[in-house]
């Protein structure tokens, strides 16, 4: 495409949008090992990359040649695939550019300035204490000298405007460390930061070239190099997400309650669409508070107390990864390392992250209080995704064990978000053909092989052979077959009360 473009369309902002979010993509493991703060958990790239995938296929789906529908699309793509600090704050971005341009067919160069300075209001409004070397800060440098250029050249075009945009925002990007001791430390500049200068970068690229390198599939780095800053104790250890649909949702009102659990609050949305994000120590206190709010949906929680245990034994060729229908102490799970995705359980329209937001001892508790029986449900393949590119950017293999094919849709839940991560050969996925303590045996004997530095293939072929070797005895209330291989029980079992020990 030829410099000169005075004005955007629908078709040039997809292709454009699309451009600079694979250029995010592409760079999310080395965004991974430069993530220091707020909290050094290295998962900074794939969070970007989560929330800018939806965007990519929002924007391949979208036909609309108006700019102003193309970029709704689009944060709205992002507020529903949001992860993260990082992926809330750019979702909120991308609703303060849509916002200001709703009604535009085209966007003039003028109406793009406008609409970044609103991307970026929108963008810092969302935080209760917006920290400067983050960023908020590029985004502000970035919007200022956009406001300059059309200033001194109200003449400019797209392509000199974003060139020149762009070197003030890596300017900016630069000068991070001098504002935040923990960037400084580590000698590193702020990982969300970087990741918005290469979305504009991307975006610039296509502006001036016209093409799109198309990167989704290309193969992540192995995570041999070092991942800045070191193993600090948190305050709180959930990074807690949910959304929240409803009429006319109190942002206001939600954001206070919120603050009161614990810190890196983001509140990105609308009053019919919000995400939370926010490190807390007890993730269902959050869902409790949203579900005042509306309907809460795509909950999750990821441990970065375990987080970074993981990533700080980069000398491991293999991360182990398990589902929550196995069971494993969480001292033994914290000292090997291992990971766990947890299912969902439900009482009624109450829902929980298994053996995160619901305990063993709360889960027994509740089921001899509640009439209502417990449901359970297989993570969705996004929970999986995200934990193995995480993973994938720190490990060069990963491994995960899952419950028996035979009672669960959880294997095949894996297997699929193995198949879209775009390191499938380097993603292993077991079917333990058993539950409960014979699959966190199998998982226990994974990790000992990982951290005596075992190869994935070696660790797959020793679980293959003892798999056959694990059984499970159940003893239940009244009788019932075990048809499922590995599965054994008594043809005429005695009744009995449930063992809550």
């Amino acid at each position: 495409m030829p410099s000169g473009i005075a004005y955007l369309d629908g078709h040039r902002i997809r292709r454009g949008l699309r451009a600079g979010a694979l250029n995010v993509i592409a760079s999310q493991d080395h965004l991974n090992k430069i993530n220091v703060y707020p909290v050094p958990d290295g998962d900074t790239g794939t969070n970007l990359a989560m929330t800018l995938r939806s965007v990519v296929h929002a924007m391949t789906s979208a036909r609309t040649r108006d700019a102003g529908a193309t970029l709704m699309q689009a944060a709205d793509a992002a507020l529903d695939g949001a992860r993260g600090n990082s992926g809330a704050i750019v979702a909120q971005f991308f609703h303060g550019v849509s916002d200001a341009v709703a009604t535009s067919t085209r966007l003039t160069v003028a109406q793009f300035v406008e609409a970044i300075r609103a991307g970026e209001q929108y963008a810092r409004d969302a935080l209760v204490k917006p920290v400067e070397g983050t960023v908020l800060t590029v985004m502000r440098d970035f919007a200022a000298a956009l406001e300059s250029l059309i200033a001194d050249h109200p003449a400019i075009d797209f392509a000199h405007l974003l060139r020149s945009g762009k070197e003030s925002a890596q300017r900016s990007l630069e000068g991070t460390p001098g504002q935040l001791d923990a960037l400084r430390q580590a000698g590193v500049v702020d990982a969300g930061a970087e990741g918005f200068v290469r979305l504009v970068d991307g975006i610039c690229g296509y502006i001036e070239s016209g093409h799109v390198a198309d990167v989704l599939d290309s193969e992540p780095v192995t995570g041999e190099a070092a991942r800045a800053g070191e193993e600090i104790d948190l305050d709180y250890r959930f990074c807690t997400e949910c959304v929240i649909s409803g009429e006319k949702i109190d942002r206001r009102r939600l954001k206070e309650e919120l603050m009161s659990l614990g810190s890196s609050l983001v509140l990105a949305g609308t009053q019919k669409k919000a995400r939370v994000h926010i490190h807390v120590n007890d993730p269902q206190a959050v869902f409790r508070l949203a579900a005042q709010y509306g309907e809460v949906t795509g909950t999750k929680a990821d441990d970065m107390q375990r987080q970074q245990t993981q990533t700080s034994a980069p000398s491991r060729q293999c991360a182990i990864v398990m589902d929550s229908a196995g069971d494993m102490p969480d001292d033994l799970m914290d000292e090997l390392g291992v990971h766990m995705t947890p299912v969902r359980v439900h009482f009624g329209n109450e829902s929980y992250l298994d053996k995160v937001s619901i305990s063993a001892d709360e889960f027994y508790a509740r089921l001899a209080s509640d009439p209502t029986a417990p449901k359970t449900s297989q993570p969705p393949p996004g929970d999986f995704r995200r934990d193995f590119q995480f993973l994938a950017s720190h490990y060069p293999s990963v491994v995960c064990v899952n419950i028996t094919a035979q009672a669960s849709g959880t294997f095949q839940s894996a297997v699929s978000a193995a198949e879209r991560t775009g390191a499938t050969e380097r993603i292993h996925v077991l079917d333990s053909q058993s539950i409960s303590v014979g699959q966190g045996l199998l998982a226990i004997h994974a990790a000992e092989m990982a951290q005596a530095n075992a190869q994935a293939e070696e660790i797959l072929t020793s679980l293959t052979a003892l798999r056959e070797k694990t059984l499970v005895f159940a003893l239940v209330r009244s009788p019932a077959p075990f048809p499922r291989r590995g599965l054994q029980a008594d043809p005429d079992p005695p009744r009995c009360s449930v063992n809550r020990g």
